[in-house]
């Protein structure tokens, strides 16, 4: 399982809390949508070690995006350099 799809498991109420249009955390909002939970602080520490995972998860995976650009420009510029050599290789065998 790669870990676009691990972060797109992650407990809906922190996916929904995340994409929420507020710039602020609001744990005690997440429990108030969702009856059938208690507001203890179990609940808030659960959450609360859900978001850390999450974002924990999201500077991974933009730590291996930005990896993965890096590989393909040095991969780029490699074949950039193979190409110029086979060009000049044709002129001196002329």
């Amino acid at each position: 399982m790669d870990l676009e799809t691990k972060i797109s498991h992650m407990d809906p109420r922190v996916n929904m809390m995340m994409n929420s249009n507020n710039s602020s955390i609001n744990i005690n909002g997440l429990h108030n949508s969702n009856h059938h939970h208690s507001n203890g602080p179990e609940d808030r520490a659960r959450i609360e070690e859900n978001l850390k995972l999450r974002e924990s998860l999201l500077q991974a995976f933009k730590q291996q995006i930005k990896l993965r650009k890096n590989a393909l420009d040095l991969d780029n510029a490699i074949m950039d350099i193979n190409i110029e050599a086979e060009r000049h290789n044709k002129i001196i065998e002329k």
